[in-house]
């Protein structure tokens, strides 16, 4: 989305000015935001976003949160286990540290895909029962066909 079209926006919402109107825009991030193609708008720098993750994966007091992914991650788990069956195959979207397949086991799960944007996240994975493959995929593009998955979770 261009500045311009930020700026019209904000004025039809009754802004008081074209000139706080730039500066919302400046301060906002507006300006980043770029059209990737017919209908659709890129909102997310992805390869920013990748970086972020990285970069918070590699902060020594990174772990500091987990209990609060953790406590996201057992709460998931329990809703798969109110469907009651057997999942073949799954798949964990940005799982990077297991959080949700650590609280899974293999009477429900028989094996599990973990994807996340981060190398730094999937190389701090934490041991599971479930067999688990790891591959760095953006959450947005995987390398995976249609109806591949018996379940899908995410904790994003």
């Amino acid at each position: 989305m261009s500045t311009g079209v930020c700026l019209r926006l904000l004025q039809s919402a009754g802004s008081p000015s074209t000139a706080s109107c730039r500066r919302w825009s400046l301060i906002s991030g507006c300006r980043g935001m770029s059209s990737v193609g017919r209908g659709s708008m890129n909102v997310f720098n992805r390869e920013m976003k990748r970086r972020q993750k990285n970069w918070a994966a590699s902060l020594q007091e990174g772990n500091q949160y987990d209990y609060l992914r953790d406590e996201v991650g057992g709460r998931v788990a329990d809703r798969v286990y109110d469907i009651a069956r057997t999942f073949p195959l799954a798949l964990d979207i940005g799982g990077g540290k297991s959080h949700i397949a650590e609280h899974l086991n293999k009477e429900f799960v028989e094996r599990l895909f973990l994807t996340d944007i981060s190398e730094k996240a999937l190389k701090q994975r934490r041991q599971t029962e479930i067999p688990t493959h790891h591959v760095l995929a953006d959450e947005e593009f995987l390398p995976f066909k249609e109806n591949t998955f018996d379940l899908v979770v995410s904790s994003l």
